[in-house]
């Protein structure tokens, strides 16, 4: 099968799934600490005045493979500067959704226009206490590989992943993470590209590859 038709295969196999309930919560635990009770982030109707955001997963063909992009970013301060992440960022006010969101930032960041990006569906949002953000992940593709044209101010660098390594358990690791003046013990990460994808951005991703195993 040529990587477009996979591709394509793959899209309405997702798309199907989407329309049933999604893991949500059981498929973020595998890559939560487990003596951290999730319970709080999932109280939507008590959360503080959260603000919200839109990332995207990207999907694309490239060789025998789909992939999708990931970047680190530049260390600039801030409660998630100089961590991997997902294309995104904040909803503003002209923003017409949470969907647009997430194409018009993965346009300033990385440089795909969102006109070309094809939306599939949404997983389950998340909410991210130390920066009281509700994220929204939104599951997109294109269907060639993409021209990227980082931002230099948001991005340090961006390498990308197979679908098959995202479903492949062994990337799956535990580790202690320093983070400013104190470190987080026995924290589950991703092991892409010599990077440590944690936090918000391994839990909205072990969602996805159990999506993908489902299909």
């Amino acid at each position: 099968m040529q990587v477009s038709d996979m591709l394509e295969e793959i899209v309405k196999r997702i798309q199907s799934r989407l329309g049933g309930s999604l893991p949500g919560i059981e498929a973020h635990r595998k890559a939560m600490p487990a003596d951290r009770d999730p319970g709080p982030r999932y109280q939507f109707d008590k959360l503080p005045n959260p603000r919200e955001s839109g990332v995207l997963i990207l999907l694309y063909p490239e060789l025998s493979e789909i992939h999708f992009p990931l970047m680190l970013r530049q260390d600039y301060g801030g409660v998630h500067s100089g961590q991997v992440s997902l294309p995104g960022g904040r909803k503003e006010d002209f923003d017409a959704s949470l969907i647009q969101t997430a194409l018009r930032e993965t346009e300033e960041e990385i440089g795909v226009p969102a006109g070309e990006i094809e939306v599939i569906g949404e997983l389950s949002k998340l909410y991210i206490p130390p920066s009281n953000y509700l994220v929204y992940p939104v599951i997109g593709y294109v269907r060639q590989k993409p021209v990227f044209r980082e931002d230099p101010r948001e991005v340090r660098e961006l390498f990308t992943v197979s679908l098959d390594q995202l479903m492949d358990e062994n990337y799956l690791k535990v580790t202690d993470i320093p983070v400013r003046n104190q470190v987080f013990e026995n924290i589950p990460y991703f092991h892409f590209n010599d990077q440590v994808v944690w936090g918000a951005t391994a839990m909205i991703l072990s969602e996805f590859a159990q999506i993908l195993k489902e299909v």
